[in-house]
């Protein structure tokens, strides 16, 4: 009897299906909203780098195109009407600059436009905080950090510096910082409203399908 028995769970066993333990590895599909995350990621670091690149065109068009001809221009009310001319060149770059490197097809959002403001921002406040009451450098007081500041500023503070009616230059130091980071958060607005413009433009000009 207990022979059977055995032999009866060992037949049983034989026929029981075994797990097979080779590993299958296969290439993981992402879904649908996994591609578009990965997409828009994409696109916005290369806008990003884009924003950064024109920042760094309009500065090189500010000091070594439009500066250059400050010397043609005589003193007084010229030299003003002049320096107005040269911040409103700066302006409309920063502005187109956001028109052309948005994609139209792109839903506008503020947010991604920071770049130029949020890095002007953080050197703003690591010089403020080294040297909160001198903006000198040439002190020695700590203020390098305010020289790298107004070189990244450079672009749009310019046309400020070649006339005493026409500055961002006070006695009121807080007046004057406050001002400076005016100046770095300016680009990032313009450009967005470029982009604003673009997208809600694009949005016009789509023909209306009607369905009946």
């Amino acid at each position: 009897m207990l022979h059977a028995r055995l032999q009866f769970l060992n037949n049983n066993y034989l026929h029981q299906s075994k797990p097979i333990n080779s590993k299958v590895t296969a290439k993981r599909e992402g879904t649908p909203h996994t591609h578009y995350t990965f997409a828009v990621r994409q696109y916005l670091k290369k806008m990003q780098l884009k924003l950064i690149a024109s920042h760094i065109l309009i500065f090189i068009i500010s000091i070594f195109g439009i500066t250059h001809l400050y010397e043609y221009v005589g003193n007084g009310t010229t030299e003003i009407i002049y320096a107005i001319f040269h911040l409103t060149i700066v302006l409309i770059l920063y502005l187109v600059s956001g028109y052309l490197l948005t994609d139209k097809t792109e839903k506008f959002k503020f947010w991604n436009y920071y770049i130029i403001a949020l890095i002007g921002a953080v050197i703003w406040l690591c010089a403020f905080l080294n040297s909160p009451t001198d903006l000198d450098w040439k002190n020695g007081n700590g203020g390098i950090l305010w020289l790298i500041y107004r070189m990244y500023i450079s672009g749009i503070e310019t046309p400020f510096n070649f006339s005493d009616s026409f500055s961002i230059h006070t006695k009121n130091i807080k007046l004057e910082i406050i001002i400076l980071l005016i100046l770095t958060i300016t680009p990032s607005i313009l450009q967005a409203f470029g982009g604003f413009i673009k997208t809600n433009r694009n949005k016009k000009t789509l023909p209306n399908i009607g369905y009946k």
